[in-house]
Parts: structure tokens; C-alpha cells; sequence
């Protein structure tokens, strides 16, 4: 295949097809081209908003991690030692229910072996 020809080939057609697409535009040129200012201020305004916004987000976060680190510094002991009380509370009961369930087996052993 030869270069040349299709080369040429390509460059008929980006034309024909760029003078197609000004003669079928709905608008003019200059209102194009408003429009697109336009729309560009409007993109560009939205994206410093979302910047930002994010930069609020990061400092929310960051905030709100410091204040949970220094609330979980405080409350961990507290919590350690609630569990740990808790612990020594049940700790009879659990014995006594193990007791128990020793028991029972041994009854049921005892009355199946009859």
C-alpha cells in the first residue's frame, strides 16, 4: 500500500468533513465560541469548588481522626478495666455452671451404665 494516496485520501476527507460540519453547525462561530467560554468558566469554577471541597474534607478527616485517637487514649483504660471487673464477676458463674454440666454428665453416665 502506498502512502501517498491514502495520505492524500485521509486529508479530502478531514476537509470535506470540516466544511460539513460548519455548514450543518445550528449556531455561528462566534456563538459557538461563547458557548464554549462559557462553558469552560462554568468547568473550571466547578473544579475549584471540588478542590475546595476536598481540601475541607481532608482537614474534617484529619480533625476527627485526632479527636477518635484522643477519645479511644482516654476511654481505653477505662473500657480494659470494665471488661476486667466483668470478668472476675462471672468468673464464679462460670465455674459453677462447668460444676454443673460435670454433674449432669455424671448422672447421665451413671443411669445409661444401669
Amino acid at each position: 500500500m502506498k502512502i501517498r494516496p491514502f495520505f492524500y485520501g485521509a486529508l479530502t476527507g478531514a476537509i470535506l468533513a470540516s466544511i460539513a460540519t460548519l455548514l450543518i453547525a445550528p449556531t455561528s462561530g462566534k456563538e459557538l465560541q461563547k458557548k464554549c467560554k462559557a462553558k469552560g468558566r462554568s468547568l473550571q469554577q466547578s473544579i475549584e469548588q471540588m478542590k475546595h471541597d476536598g481540601i475541607q474534607l481532608k482537614d474534617r478527616i484529619s480533625k476527627t481522626s485526632k479527636i477518635t485517637s484522643e477519645a479511644l487514649k482516654t476511654v481505653g483504660p477505662e473500657i480494659k478495666t470494665s471488661l476486667d471487673q466483668w470478668k472476675e464477676d462471672v468468673d464464679p458463674s462460670l465455674q459453677k455452671l462447668k460444676d454443673d454440666i460435670e454433674q449432669l454428665q455424671k448422672a447421665v453416665s451413671v443411669r445409661t451404665e444401669q
